[in-house]
């Protein structure tokens, strides 16, 4: 006869606290990877000597699938904010089966176009130009405006 003491039992569920004892763990690997990596030419600048900063923006693209290299040129922060350059949000999107393509394109104005993987009848259209990105006060605050008005636009559209 099987004791109280020998008998097993699976659990049944993700034991409490274990996805966070995981994430720590990652957080460590990361900060370790991230130390390394923030003294090197192969990190943007913003990152250069911030191992922390370096480290989060390698935990976020972790999850979203970006290997170390790919989050540090993909991922930002913007008044505080997280945020990703809209080519890499892109190439996550097409990555995963959807489509987005750019309908028209002039000095001033961007439309980019797309749709879930499996509806292509259901397309979704979104176009910037250089009036809208005034009303909404982005161009004013952003020199880049000026200076690379249909990279800004696309982003926005994107």
């Amino acid at each position: 006869m099987v004791s109280e003491v020998e008998r097993y039992e699976a659990p049944s569920a993700v034991m409490p606290g274990s996805r966070l004892i995981a994430w720590a763990q990652a957080a460590d690997a990361a900060y370790t990877l991230a130390k390394r990596l923030t003294t090197t030419d192969f990190v943007p600048k913003t990152y250069k000597g911030k191992p922390d900063e370096a480290a989060a923006a390698i935990l976020l693209g972790d999850e979203l699938g970006l290997a170390p290299l790919a989050a540090l040129r993909s991922v930002y922060v913007l008044q505080g904010t997280p945020a990703m350059y809209a080519r890499a949000m892109v190439a996550l999107v097409v990555g995963r089966g959807h489509r987005i393509w750019t309908e028209a394109e002039t000095a001033t104005s961007v439309t980019v176009a797309g749709y879930r993987a499996g509806y292509p009848e259901q397309v979704e259209r979104s176009t910037w130009d250089l009036d809208r990105a005034k009303r909404e006060g982005f161009a004013q605050r952003n020199a880049n405006y000026r200076d690379h008005p249909a990279a800004m636009l696309y982003a926005r559209a994107a």
